[in-house]
């Protein structure tokens, strides 16, 4: 589990809760939300929602060492394409395929792209969804710990979903809820 102590602790844990049950749309889906949500601690409260350019830049700066073939733009183009359609292909990519492969895949394969194969003109960037999420999150854990004297970030972080078992008190006994 986490090793981050602090309020993205409940999304980072979950998912390694996904990764570990297998869940990899569910653990890649949350894992492309990170970059939305660290970008967003990064604005004044005032300035409202993320966006693709915050989301981009964070990426660029906290992942480029992790995925040189692969930008901000090209994961906020992933993101989007998930998050909102259920695909990972999107027409303005810099690749007609994006592929996941999984710990279970015959050929685990990692940041590797493939071009003209079999003579077929496609592109294609294969992932590893499990390594690609680990990235994703070691990066948003360096990134947390280095901005955790950030008056902004600091602002920002009471209103990051939290599981809460206290605010509802006498009204409803037991468990918990997110706010």
């Amino acid at each position: 589990m986490s090793q981050l102590a602090g309020p993205l602790d409940i999304i980072l844990n979950d998912i390694e809760r996904a990764l570990d049950t297998r869940l990899w749309y569910a653990a890649l889906a949350v894992t492309l939300s990170l970059p939305d949500i660290c970008s967003l601690l990064e604005l004044p409260p005032e300035e409202g929602w993320s966006k693709g350019w915050k989301y981009a830049g964070w990426f660029d700066r906290n992942l480029a060492q992790y995925h040189p073939e692969f930008t901000g733009g090209d994961c906020y183009k992933l993101r989007g394409g998930l998050l909102h359609n259920g695909r990972v292909r999107r027409d303005e990519a810099r690749w007609d395929h994006i592929a996941f492969t999984t710990p279970d895949s015959p050929g685990r394969l990692h940041r590797c792209v493939f071009s003209n194969n079999g003579g077929i003109d496609e592109t294609a960037l294969m992932l590893d969804v499990e390594f690609f999420c680990r990235d994703v999150m070691e990066a948003t854990r360096i990134w947390f710990s280095a901005n955790l004297t950030n008056t902004i970030v600091q602002a920002n972080l009471p209103n990051l979903l939290a599981l809460r078992r206290d605010d509802i008190g006498r009204q409803v006994s037991g468990g918990g809820f997110l706010r």
